[in-house]
């Protein structure tokens, strides 16, 4: 059974064709897990709803711990599906996610307890609705209300809770605390957990694995760090003038570089005028290399400057992710001018100049979460954009970030590296903050607003085609100023 095309199938809605050649599914190979999920997703669809859950139970019994992946059902079918099998524990489960998504705390907490007390229930279950309470407790309540009701939680359900699920919560309530050690020691359980799922159900757990106090070996760190510096080199610079006031600075590796380069191009030049964007590309290909050629024959007058790096690790997601901030020192040494790193998949939506006013003075500025309610050490600040000024704190702050992501050894362990960027960025400025760096907030400023990104749900190439269309390229080549 092709397993992506019956996903294909159900993405179309042709859930009579799934039905029609479920009876040809397996129970025997667990890879065709996902096969009968889809078939039973495709029941529920059509309000065969004993059919459904026998696929389901089929699913879960082959991989339980996709149990509580969530379905995307929409709520009045989940809520037929269970008045016809109100025991089902699945259903239960599925539209306490959507009251967490919904905001309804209520909903969550009677759902969810109701799964939790309930020994009868699968245990991936059980947990999982435990973790749905406490997300929507750190989501919806104050951080104090937070921390007080999300102890209650844990402290009831022990018997019900998975420990990776106990310690990612136990972990954020440290953190909230400022109880470092003790928030690592939790956050280091998370990260090497990949056996629950937690992270799917929990996509910001992903960031445990990547959480760092303090460094364990800050001299090897410091050396892999600098050896990494070496392998860097400028191979474009441009000329710079009295009126600039800033570097737009983006990396990637080769191939999103060709992929993205003349979308974000395009809208710096459109939004800022004429000023100097710095394009690092890890591992460059001739079709990179062409992406920058042609943007610069298209609109001769842009000023895009250019440096590359080859690297040969076995981690290319959270190199990539981290690329800007490492590359940084090179280009703010290069230019004497402030750098703001963004990402390349990613538009510049407005221009930074006139709150650069505000930042006088500040050697870094950072986004940061300014709302009171707990939050993850790794959802806390914002990762793009960023604020360098060419002082001493700023480079120092870069090669703290740059010690943290390099104080691993296990970067190419098929670990999720997720959050790696805003954990070093987490890291940096705790340390830089106990050396008197001048901190500025980015929301202050009002150019946390200057970079746009895709709707959730939109595909790459779409998001691609919206921002071409309201950026062309073809449009800059006689005018240097921004609309």
């Amino acid at each position: 059974m092709n397993v992506d095309a019956l996903v294909a199938l159900y993405a179309s809605g042709k859930y009579e064709s799934i039905a029609k050649i479920s009876g040809d599914l397996s129970a025997g190979e667990r890879s065709h897990e996902r096969a009968f999920r889809v078939a039973g997703l495709s029941f529920v669809r059509l309000g065969r709803y004993a059919e459904a859950r026998q696929h389901i139970e089929t699913a879960m019994a082959m991989c339980p711990r996709t149990s509580t992946v969530r379905s995307w059902l929409p709520k009045d079918v989940l809520q037929s599906f269970q008045a016809h099998a109100p025991e089902f524990a699945w259903t239960t489960y599925q539209l306490a996610a959507v009251a967490l998504e919904n905001r309804d705390v209520a909903a969550v907490n009677s759902l969810g307890w109701a799964l939790a007390d309930d020994e009868a229930v699968p245990g991936e279950i059980r947990s999982a609705a435990v973790e749905l309470i406490c997300e929507a407790c750190r989501r919806q309540l104050s951080r104090e209300a937070a921390g007080a009701e999300i102890e209650r939680t844990l402290d009831r359900a022990a018997t019900s809770v998975r420990a990776p699920a106990a310690a990612l919560f136990r972990g954020l309530l440290a953190y909230g605390k400022g109880d470092i050690a003790d928030a690592e020691a939790a956050f280091a359980t998370v990260g090497a957990d990949v056996a629950t799922g937690l992270c799917d159900r929990i996509p910001a757990a992903q960031g445990a694995a990547t959480f760092r106090a303090r460094l364990r070996d800050p001299s090897a760190a410091h050396q892999r760090y600098f050896d990494a510096r070496t392998q860097q080199a400028m191979v474009r610079l441009v000329d710079i003038g009295t009126d600039d006031r800033f570097v737009i600075l983006c990396a990637a590796d080769g191939h999103d570089v060709a992929l993205h380069a003349q979308t974000l191009i395009a809208s710096a030049l459109h939004r800022c005028g004429d000023t100097v964007v710095h394009v690092h590309t890890i591992n460059p290909t001739p079709a990179s290399a062409a992406a920058l050629d042609g943007i610069r024959h298209q609109v001769p007058w842009a000023r895009i400057s250019s440096s590359v790096e080859a690297v040969n690790i076995g981690m290319p997601q959270p190199y990539g992710a981290m690329a800007r901030f490492l590359v940084a020192p090179l280009v703010l040494g290069a230019y004497k001018l402030p750098v703001m790193p963004i990402q390349i998949d990613t538009v510049v939506a407005g221009s930074p100049r006139a709150a650069l006013r505000q930042l006088a003075g500040a050697d870094i500025a950072i986004n940061t979460n300014l709302q009171d309610r707990l939050e993850y050490p790794w959802t806390a600040f914002g990762a793009a954009p960023a604020y360098f000024a060419p002082f001493a704190a700023a480079f120092e702050h870069l090669a703290e970030m740059g010690k943290c992501f390099w104080d691993s050894d296990g970067l190419s362990s098929g670990q999720s590296w997720r959050w790696i960027d805003r954990n070093a960025l987490a890291y940096a400025t705790a340390v830089m903050r106990g050396r008197r760096a001048r901190i500025g907030e980015l929301g202050h400023s009002g150019i946390d607003r200057m970079t746009e990104t895709a709707l959730p749900g939109e595909r790459k190439q779409d998001f691609i085609g919206r921002m071409s269309a309201r950026y062309p390229l073809a449009d800059l080549r006689n005018r240097r100023a921004p609309t």
